[in-house]
């Protein structure tokens, strides 16, 4: 028996204010909302499923090691497959849009720190040489 097809991508509706396209962190509901309460300022915040999706921007796993109750998503942000009829059981629902519309992003050292203490392990910085970062 064929089993349905299922997207191997990310496709979150979202305008990169700079034109290209953004990341995202998944995390479990159960930790996204105590997330979203911590924060100073929530980007965007999509959910598929029981995993909510936070926008941030491009290349923001460079120099971080996510733990394992989080998926980095990269490209995530940008406009997905055409679809025809009705929309995909797991299609992308908006949860959170910033108040001040600046920009879609969620500061990603600061949503970081917050995944790493749901987590329970301490945040991991790599240094700028390791991460293939030349900061001269």
């Amino acid at each position: 028996m064929d089993r349905p097809r299922v997207s191997t991508h990310l496709y979150l509706p979202v305008t990169m204010p700079d034109g290209r396209s953004g990341d995202a962190v998944g995390v479990s509901e159960e930790h996204g909302r105590s997330i979203m309460t911590s924060l100073p300022r929530a980007g965007a915040v999509f959910a598929t499923g029981f995993q909510w999706w936070w926008v941030v921007p491009s290349e923001s796993q460079v120099g971080l090691m996510w733990p394992s109750t989080a998926r980095y998503w990269t490209g995530a942000c940008r406009p997905g497959p055409q679809r025809r009829g009705r929309l995909p059981r797991l299609a992308p629902r908006l949860i959170h849009w910033p108040d001040d519309d600046a920009t879609p992003y969620t500061h990603p050292l600061l949503l970081y720190i917050a995944v790493c203490r749901l987590a329970g392990v301490p945040p991991v910085l790599s240094s700028p040489a390791a991460s293939g970062c030349d900061y001269r």
